[in-house]
Order: C-alpha cells, then structure tokens, then sequence
C-alpha cells in the first residue's frame, strides 16, 4: 500500500481522541512487567510510538491509541476485547484484537490475519513498526538463540509484508536492525 493510500484511508475514519486513556489503559495492563533486558514494558510501547510519530511522522489518534494498547490483551489478564471495545469502541478494539497473536498461531497465519483487514491497512504499519522496536531492543539482550530466532523469523515472514506495503523507510530500518545483531552474532562466534 502506498503512503498517500495509507493516509486516505486513516483519514476517513473520524479522529476522536483516546490516546491519553488508552496509554493510562497500557501502563496499568503492563505495570511491573519487564522486558527481556530487563527495562520496564512500557519502554517498548513508547518505542513503537516513537517510530510511529517521530519517524513515520503519523499524528492520527486512532493509529496511535490502537499502537499503545497492542499488547494489552497477549501480554496482560487485566482487561478484556469486551471491555475494550466498551471503552473505546469497536474499531481500537478490534484492531487490538487483531495484533493479539493467538498462542498456537503461527506467525505466516498472525500477519496474514492483520494483512486481510482491509477495513484498517494501517495494521501492518504498527506491527512493523513492533517488530523494529523489538529487533532495536534485542541488541540489549544476551541471549543469541532468541536473537538469532527473531532475525530469521522477520527475515522469512516479514519482509514480504514490508515489501507490500511499500515502506521504504521501515525495510531500510529493519535491514539495519537485523545486520547490528547478525553482526553481534558472528562476533560471538555463533
């Protein structure tokens, strides 16, 4: 998908605001949780906001609250789809639902489920945008089975979505995540 699709398309929807609700909503859902590096969650939700609003310069409210509520139902038992789709509507909480990757699922079948929503592309931008704050956090992370996996999974599954929504920004990004810690690898003799 093109950029100006992409924008045509947030743009239809009526901008209402809930990001302020959604990320108290994320701090509550994600509170004493920790990465694999050890910092707080919540540094990946400020992560993968940044790169939508500093890097990919999207203001949208819509885009922005569904971004910070993404792992809200994968990553938390506090809340629920009911409950989110009663506070902040049916299309926050389905797009949440959407990035929610089911336990057995796979990751072909997960970005294939965000893929064909077609009422809402604007998916795939914040699960890309996810999975580069993750590569990003992962040079922090001493553990080279977990980076390696996470190197040749975005390599075998993502880069085809990323291709699609012609991003160019993203894949540069991406690329070059993935070669900083392929690149650690090899120095750590793997």
């Amino acid at each position: 998908m093109e950029q100006d699709a992409f924008f045509d398309d947030v743009f239809g929807w009526e901008d209402i605001t809930y990001f302020d609700k959604a990320y108290a909503v994320a701090q509550t859902a994600h509170k004493n949780q920790k990465r694999d590096e050890g910092t707080p969650y919540m540094n990946h939700i400020d992560g993968v906001v940044s790169i939508l609003k500093e890097e990919l310069q999207i203001e949208i409210d819509l885009v922005l609250s569904v971004a910070v509520l993404h792992d809200v139902l994968e990553n938390s038992n506090i809340y629920s789809l009911e409950w989110l789709e009663a506070s902040f509507g049916h299309c926050i909480a389905k797009g949440v639902e959407l990035l929610t990757k089911a336990e057995r699922q796979s990751v072909k079948e997960y970005l294939d489920k965000i893929d064909q929503c077609v009422e809402m592309p604007w998916l795939m931008t914040i699960k890309l945008a996810d999975r580069l704050n993750n590569l990003r956090d992962l040079s922090f992370v001493n553990n080279n089975d977990k980076i390696l996996k996470q190197c040749k999974e975005t390599r075998a599954y993502f880069f085809g979505f990323i291709e699609g929504y012609h991003n160019q920004y993203l894949y540069n990004e991406i690329i070059k995540a993935l070669e900083i810690l392929e690149k650690g690898i090899s120095h750590n003799g793997q």
